[in-house]
């Protein structure tokens, strides 16, 4: 019996698509489905929290799919932003209510789903990932990798970061840390503490950009929804996800 592997992803999230389409070809044994935001928050829901603390959810989706909780192997959660489309004409006050109350149950659906959410979601982890810049630079610079001064996009050291090396393809100075792996151009060199940058952060998929100086390589931004632009890195997270 096939488990369901989510990706909640909107339409345009074409590195999400090609994820699940290799992993759709490569194995029996998971069945991946992508869902946007939008359609979690047209969905029919029945989540249920016991007196025991026993969370069952089942989600019948627009299309007239439906599954529940038992059913979920993994969920790679690429959600940005969870719109309230049913309320769309409705006043700024409803609106705003309406999305609060969504954001409030997927955020205890994805809770009760503990580690087969990636990255994690409850506690002090939120619905939407997302990493401060304070808390990324301070990471990095226990673990001892470069990181770039703080600039204003556009000034000189930025137009300088972003034009060095311009015959590099792109990506060659992007790291992937997906768990375990760890990919790229600089994955030989900073591999190992980025993903302890990984561990200390709580995100097991992260992209590392760097960019060059003349110093080295530099850390210049971390990303916990990676685009998935390079056939390298859709492989390696659907390498990740299979194991």
């Amino acid at each position: 019996m096939s488990r369901l592997l989510l990706f909640l992803a909107d339409g345009h999230d074409h590195g999400a698509t090609e994820v699940a389409q290799l992993i759709g070809r490569e194995s029996p044994e998971l069945q991946p489905m992508l869902i946007s935001p939008a359609w979690l928050s047209l969905a029919g829901w029945s989540h249920r929290i016991s007196a025991g603390g026993t969370v069952s959810t089942r989600i019948d989706l627009p299309d007239g799919r439906s599954f529940d909780s038992g059913e979920i192997a993994k969920v790679v959660n690429r959600i940005r932003w969870l719109p309230a489309p049913r309320f769309l004409r409705s006043s700024p006050k409803n609106r705003d209510y309406a999305a609060a109350e969504a954001h409030a149950l997927v955020t205890s659906w994805l809770t009760s789903l503990g580690p087969r959410v990636l990255p994690p979601v409850g506690g002090n982890a939120p619905l939407i990932p997302e990493i401060s810049p304070l808390a990324w630079r301070n990471a990095a610079r226990r673990e001892g990798v470069p990181v770039a001064p703080l600039t204003v996009p556009g000034d000189q050291a930025d137009r300088q970061a972003q034009s060095d090396r311009p015959d590099e393809a792109p990506g060659t100075r992007d790291l992937l840390v997906t768990g375990k792996h760890c990919g790229g151009g600089l994955a030989d060199r900073y591999g190992e503490p980025c993903r302890r940058i990984a561990r200390r952060l709580g995100f097991p998929l992260l992209l590392f950009r760097f960019a060059g100086s003349g110093s080295g390589p530099q850390l210049m931004d971390i990303d916990p929804i990676p685009p998935l632009d390079h056939d390298w890195q859709v492989q390696q997270l659907a390498t990740a996800l299979l194991a």
